[in-house]
């Protein structure tokens, strides 16, 4: 039995409250579960943004060592590797802009990093690097943003380790290590109509939408002639800014789709509002703690149905939510 967290990126505060809830406790270390009867599945994007993000490394670190917890990468963690990483020319594979640093500020400020040198930091990087990109077993599936099965079976072994060769290739835009990062860990996108830009919650100027991975692109056409609209397959904010405005069905090949009747949650995705799955089998953990919302788990006991009843939510003060 799981209980299985969404993007943290440092609210310790909030995800001891939230393990409080769930009746996890502290013994010998560690926050487990009496009698190990659950565990604990972290789906990724431990650091960067929050207020206490050492300590949200080490507790997610002593859990998965206790046995009492399983951990995935998500964005964030890879996005450090690459930052803190250097290629064959001796600069950095990520590189230093200045939007880039403003995702990564916190980071470096709490873990006191100077000319991106620190030891305390270096082992956190070496955790990260042996971190699977995503998890499974015969009850669930979990990935930090997209499953997409046929990028998943071309992955080196089962839980492929972030280490240095990897890593750089999948920083080079011209290998397929790349594309296989940017779907499992930030999402399938599509090009934006004209006019249709908009600004991200980072300041950033964005052309193109993440869209709903899951959907099944036959579906849609069947019952859209040609054009379906953005509230449909968009994911947000650009399903409510652009809702009415129409893209090709054919647009949307690039959707991996997800038929499987086995469960699989991710994060990433920044939502809002009461949490609820998308599907009877697809369910996000993502409500944007870092941005006021809320630090959900979702109590899973091998149900093949999920369910909006089986959501634990607290804020980021650490208050449940009803």
């Amino acid at each position: 039995m799981f209980d299985i967290i969404g993007d943290i990126h440092g609210h310790y505060d909030a995800l001891c409250a939230l393990l409080g809830e769930l009746g996890y406790r502290e013994h010998q270390g560690a926050w487990r579960f009496p009698g190990g009867r659950r565990r604990v599945l972290f789906l990724g994007d431990y650091i960067d943004r929050g207020p206490r993000i050492p300590e949200t490394v080490d507790l997610v670190r002593a859990m998965v060592d206790a046995g009492s917890a399983d951990a995935i990468m998500g964005n964030h963690e890879f996005n450090a590797l690459a930052w803190h990483s250097v290629g064959p020319d001796g600069l950095p594979l990520r590189k230093h802009t200045e939007g880039r640093r403003r995702q990564h500020e916190q980071t470096l400020l709490q873990y006191d990093i100077t000319d991106d040198r620190s030891p305390r930091f270096a082992a956190v990087l070496a955790w990260i690097a042996q971190l699977p990109v995503m998890f499974e077993n015969c009850s669930l599936r979990a990935v930090h943003a997209v499953w997409d099965a046929a990028v998943i079976r071309a992955l080196p072994g089962d839980r492929p380790l972030v280490q240095e060769e990897y890593l750089q290739a999948s920083t080079d835009r011209e290998r397929p290590e790349y594309a296989a990062m940017e779907r499992l860990l930030k999402g399938v996108e599509i090009p934006l109509p004209e006019l249709a830009g908009y600004v991200d919650k980072d300041g950033t100027p964005r052309r193109d939408t993440r869209v709903r991975w899951w959907l099944d692109v036959d579906t849609i056409a069947g019952s859209h002639d040609g054009e379906v609209p953005l509230s449909v397959v968009a994911m947000p904010p650009v399903d409510r800014e652009f809702g009415d405005t129409m893209i090709p069905t054919e647009s949307l090949r690039v959707l991996p789709g997800y038929t499987d009747p086995r469960p699989v949650f991710f994060g990433h995705y920044w939502l809002t509002g009461t949490p609820r799955p998308f599907t009877p089998a697809i369910a996000c953990l993502d409500y944007s703690v870092a941005r006021g919302g809320s630090l959900c788990a979702y109590r899973f006991d091998g149900e093949r149905e999920l369910g909006a009843d089986r959501f634990v939510c607290v804020t980021p003060e650490g208050r449940l939510i009803a």
